[in-house]
């Protein structure tokens, strides 16, 4: 299983480094990938990108106040959603309530990103 993280934005870029360092400690037999991190110097990374979009079967989208609205959200959000009903999609929300989703992001179930969000999020990727 690959789980694609995806941030936006300072504070997301934050957020998402934390969980690409400690969700693989927790989940071992899981590959985890973020664009900050797992890029290789020299590589595409738009073409990057779309291919671990596409290999992924969870996508963590690391929300806060700056991103929101972002279109990269938006775009990755989409891309990771595609297989509706086989993919899972978590917005992780960073100071922001599930009421402040709008468009599609709304219609997935989101975790904020405290003690009891972040355990869902581990037992959800478990699963």
């Amino acid at each position: 299983m690959k789980v694609f993280i995806s941030w936006s934005r300072q504070t997301s870029n934050e957020i998402a480094s934390c969980l690409r360092d400690i969700l693989p400690l927790a989940l071992m037999r899981v590959k985890f990938w973020m664009s900050a991190k797992d890029i290789s110097p020299g590589l595409q990374w738009s073409q990057e990108i779309r291919r671990n979009l596409s290999e992924s079967t969870v996508g963590i989208i690391c929300l806060t106040s700056e991103n929101l609205h972002s279109s990269w959200i938006y775009y990755e959000s989409g891309a990771l959603s595609h297989a509706i009903g086989t993919n899972l999609v978590i917005p992780y929300l960073y100071n922001i309530s599930p009421s402040d989703l709008r468009g599609p992001l709304e219609h997935f179930h989101a975790v904020p990103a405290d003690e009891d969000g972040t355990k869902k999020l581990f037992q959800s990727i478990n699963n």
